[in-house]
């Protein structure tokens, strides 16, 4: 319980500091999605997966290593959750994609979880 005080405290920060949409926020995200998931908590680590992802297609583009780790991580959550995942291109970018658009191409940056 004080880890996920941590990082929730961590991401509150992080938001006021750099805003909504910054890649560090999906940082704080992905970790606190990663601690539920861990936790057996899928109910409250999936939409944190969804919205790490999401920001970091915005952010990064598609083919950024960061997303690639965040998919993985949210891939597995899936299949634990007994949900079909398909084969042609991650699920988990195909879900967001869904609810925001066309993922913007890769942007060279230094973001690393």
């Amino acid at each position: 319980m004080e880890a996920e005080n941590l990082y929730q405290r961590a991401l509150d920060i992080r938001k006021q500091a750099l805003g909504e949409e910054h890649p560090a926020i999906a940082n704080s995200l992905h970790t606190l999605a990663r601690l539920y998931h861990t936790q057996g908590k899928t109910a409250k680590a999936e939409p944190l997966y969804q919205q790490a992802l999401s920001i970091l297609l915005k952010k990064l583009g598609s083919q950024h290593p960061d997303v690639k780790t965040v998919e993985e991580n949210y891939e597995h959550l899936r299949k634990e959750m007994g949900q079909k995942i398909e084969s042609s291109r991650s699920s988990a970018t195909n879900i967001v994609l869904n609810k925001s658009g066309k993922a913007p191409p890769f942007k060279k940056k230094e973001s690393r979880f």
